[in-house]
């Protein structure tokens, strides 16, 4: 029996509801059951509980992180210990500072994990390789705004924070190559360790989805992968409120007709 055509599941999900609105909603639920004292703290988070997200996460060679379809989290701490969002969490603190974390961004959604770059990018350099899709960044706006808003943990605006010379993002190519490539890649590499998995750093990822992460000690040739990749992405290195749009630009896809559909 034939199977109907569907429309793709992410497209469906972006008529249902618009991401951004989510994350900000996300921001404010993580500040409901704040104290005042906390919020006004310089903690440098501007989610309080994300000062403590790492804690009791066990990173070590060959773990794995696993999330599956739950309740959404109210608070940071909501997220369970094992949970990939948290082991990222654990090895970004665990860089030294003035170190490099490098980032493979194919979604870049979710409140929480732009915290944690907003907070590390301070006292070390963040190297961010992005997708070319354009509502990472639109959702990454309406977060900062959101953050600064809160008035909370921090002394600088999160604007000023993802301007500052600490982060950059670098937008993939994808244009030459066919009209389905994609920087698929999702993960974090520092010095000491590789968290690389199934993973986005999106809302989805965190509470909606199975997924996974496995942790490795850092090789060279992680690194190696990483940076030579990013150096051939200099000249596509962008400002987030101030871009040229047509560096998300892809191959359009080719129109097949029936009889060569039929064919495949």
């Amino acid at each position: 029996e034939d199977v109907e055509d569907v429309e793709d599941v992410e497209d469906v999900e972006e008529t249902i509801y618009d991401e951004g609105d989510e994350a900000v909603l996300a921001v404010e639920n993580a500040l409901k059951d704040s104290s005042p004292n906390t919020k006004q703290k310089l903690t440098g988070w501007f989610i309080p509980q994300m000062e403590n997200y790492h804690e009791g996460v066990i990173i070590s060679d060959g773990r794995r992180f696993f999330s599956q379809p739950r309740e959404e989290d109210q608070q940071p701490l909501d997220t369970p210990n094992d949970h990939p969002l948290r082991a990222v969490a654990a090895v970004m603190e665990a860089a030294p500072d003035r170190s490099v974390i490098r980032v493979y961004a194919y979604s870049l959604t979710d409140p929480y994990f732009i915290d944690l770059i907003t907070h590390h990018c301070k006292t070390k350099r963040i190297h961010v390789i992005l997708e070319p899709n354009q509502l990472s960044i639109k959702v990454t706006k309406q977060v900062s705004v959101a953050f600064d808003a809160t008035k909370a943990g921090n002394s600088e605006p999160a604007k000023a924070l993802l301007q500052s010379t600490n982060i950059m993002f670098r937008v993939a190519n994808c244009y030459p190559h066919f009209p389905e490539t994609s920087m698929h890649m999702k993960g974090l590499i520092t010095n000491d360790w590789t968290i690389l998995g199934s993973y986005n750093f999106s809302l989805a990822a965190r509470y909606k989805n199975w997924e996974q992460m496995m942790c490795a000690r850092s090789q060279q040739v992680d690194t190696l992968w990483f940076d030579a990749l990013w150096g051939s992405l200099m000249d596509r290195e962008i400002d987030l409120w101030s871009y040229d749009a047509s560096l998300f630009r892809k191959q359009q896809k080719r129109q097949y007709s029936s009889s060569e559909g039929n064919s495949k």
